[in-house]
């Protein structure tokens, strides 16, 4: 493979998964795990969480052991995505 059809590769790849990105508002809000990012950060994982009516986008959504720390959750972060996309399926064995 020549060096410049390396690079057209390279940038056909990086245009097929930019296109993959959605608009945050567009994601599914039913416990999904999904690829979020905000802004220039890394991507990572995470999925809708609602409490008392009230949800919100979580990283973390395992450490909600109880309602007391899902309160101070609630109360003492922001995890505001822009942009989402499913998560790629899983190897076949």
């Amino acid at each position: 493979m020549t060096d410049n059809t390396s690079e057209i590769l390279e940038r056909a790849v990086a245009a097929a998964i930019k296109a993959l990105w959605r608009p945050i508002e567009t994601a599914p809000m039913d416990g999904t795990a999904i690829y979020t990012v905000v802004s220039h950060y890394q991507p990572c994982v995470c999925q809708w969480v609602e409490f008392e009516g009230r949800g919100r986008w979580s990283i973390d959504p395992e450490t909600f052991m109880d309602e007391e720390h899902f309160r101070e959750y609630f109360v003492g972060t922001s995890y505001e995505p822009t942009h989402w996309m499913p998560l790629p399926p899983t190897p076949v064995p």
